[in-house]
């Protein structure tokens, strides 16, 4: 792994094949770091091929879909022209503000999140990317609420999000 300093970027359609490769296998290194049972095993392999075939991380325009255009962002960290972390946010569909007796906060979802391996806890690469996303949420001001998702059996995700802050 190259050593020049993190790029932080938005994602481009060159990027796609190589944040699809990573996200699948950053889930499938999950399962055997945290050795889980054949059942969780099966059912952690279907949500992947699902998500591949038919979700979101079936192809460029799927992925901008749900988290580009207006109401999204999705983010790449390349060192040395090597894409090594992504994370989406979007904003939630919800009430329309008009209709709400006191000011609604708007509500962003964080989710896609993924440091390969052999950078996970260097270079700060996790809150670099969570501060961008978090900046991007909060630039039209008002208040904000942003929700971290990810698969729960994602161990490593969830440990990074409750480390930078998140419930």
């Amino acid at each position: 792994m190259n050593t020049t300093s993190p790029v932080l970027r938005s994602i481009s359609i060159d990027d796609f094949q190589s944040v699809r490769d990573m996200w699948a296998s950053g889930l499938r290194s999950n399962i055997e770091t945290y050795s889980y049972p054949n059942s969780l095993r099966a059912e952690e392999e279907s949500f992947i091929q699902d998500t591949l075939t038919s979700g979101d991380m079936k192809d460029f325009r799927s992925l901008i879909k749900k988290w580009g255009g207006e109401n999204g962002v999705f983010y790449v960290l390349e060192i040395g022209g090597e894409v090594v972390a992504c994370v989406g946010a979007r904003r939630e569909e919800g009430p329309s503000m008009s209709s709400q007796p006191a000011p609604v906060p708007r509500i962003y979802e964080l989710g896609r999140f993924t440091v390969v391996s052999e950078v996970r806890g260097k270079k700060n690469l996790a809150p670099l990317l969570l501060e961008a996303a978090e900046k991007w949420a909060s630039k039209d001001g008002g208040e904000v609420r942003i929700q971290a998702t990810t698969v729960g059996l994602n161990r490593a995700a969830v440990r990074c999000y409750e480390k930078n802050g998140y419930s």
